[in-house]
């Protein structure tokens, strides 16, 4: 049986109760330690899906009898376990491999606690934080046979042929070169603004914005070659980039 209750003096019972025959497993990151230290069977560990060998090593330091380590691993562990939990699984867990390179991008994306919380933890060498894995940071550039094709016909045409294809969304309205006759093609990325919110603050620790989430992030993060689309949501008051901020684009090759 899988016991995911915090309730440890629950376990205790559930064991003593059922006898020596019954498998009862940790469902719980906090108490794999605890539970085989009073005689469960093992665990089941999301976190093991992040940093296997730590909770492998952990099971077999214990069941070799080297308690000290298992310890030990248990402690380095609990920031870890803390990060995993910081979201609904298995929204935090994917992203968090994601960040780790052992999958690709998950599919519905972090929340802003669980970027800071990584963030914070990244240090202890077992959480990896936001730096490096944002959405530019797997980019491939367009080869330049592509690039050369797509602008060797006009926007109105490409537009078309994606339309045909049933993509009726891959355009912009409204928008004016501000330099009259120049043509650019690139991998592009969208960085959309929300509303300011004072009685929220999870997206503001103290007066530092979340890692990865500030327009100068995102500048940051925009490769040579890239394109950075800056979507302000049909609101003409927003601020969006001055002279400083599309001065840095240019500098480091951004389209």
């Amino acid at each position: 049986m899988k016991e995911a209750s915090p309730d440890f003096a629950q376990a205790n019972f559930v064991l003593r109760e059922s006898g020596p025959e019954f498998l009862l497993y940790s469902g719980l990151e906090a108490l794999c330690f605890p539970l085989l230290a009073i005689g469960g069977a093992g665990f089941i560990s999301v976190t093991a899906n992040l940093v296997p060998a730590e909770i492998a090593h952990l099971d077999d330091a214990f069941t070799e009898g080297d308690w000290d380590e298992a310890r030990d691993l248990r402690y380095r562990l609990l920031d870890p376990n803390d990060v995993v939990l910081t979201e609904t699984n298995p929204t935090a867990v994917k992203w968090l491999m994601s960040q780790a390179g052992l999958i690709g991008r998950p599919a519905c994306p972090a929340g802003a606690a669980l970027v800071r919380r990584a963030a914070a933890d990244a240090g202890g060498g077992l959480v990896p934080g936001a730096a490096g894995g944002g959405p530019m940071s797997d980019w491939e550039p367009v080869a330049d046979r592509t690039a050369d094709l797509l602008g060797s016909v006009s926007t109105a045409t490409i537009a078309s042929r994606l339309l045909s294809r049933g993509l009726r969304d891959q355009f912009i309205t409204g928008v004016a070169p501000v330099a009259p006759g120049r043509r650019m093609v690139g991998a592009a990325w969208t960085a959309r603004t929300i509303p300011s919110r004072e009685d929220l603050d999870g997206l503001w620790p103290g007066s530092r914005p979340v890692p990865g989430l500030s327009l100068f992030d995102v500048i940051e993060s925009t490769p040579a070659g890239g394109v950075l689309v800056i979507d302000g949501r049909g609101e003409t008051r927003t601020t969006t980039g001055g002279d400083i901020l599309v001065e840095r684009l240019r500098a480091r090759g951004a389209r």
